[in-house]
């Protein structure tokens, strides 16, 4: 998930419940990578009340792409 999807999924929520409900994700963990920010950003949804939401929402951006041949292509 990238924080342009997650400001989609709550343009209609207020920016004061937003920034109140991401202190319980923090306790949980602090996001210092991609993969830890998209699981902040679900955590935030999901107390938000929106628990249809999972971290690798954005399954037009995969994370190792492939050659035909089954290698590791190059980024």
């Amino acid at each position: 998930m990238t924080l342009r999807h997650f400001q989609r999924l709550t343009t209609d929520t207020s920016e004061r419940d937003i920034h109140h409900t991401m202190s319980k994700p923090l306790m949980v963990e602090v996001p210092r990578n991609r993969k830890a920010f998209g699981r902040f950003y679900c955590r935030v949804l999901r107390e938000l009340g929106r628990l249809d939401v999972t971290p690798f929402e954005d399954h037009n951006r995969a994370s190792t792409r492939k050659t035909s041949a089954g290698s590791p292509a190059a980024a």
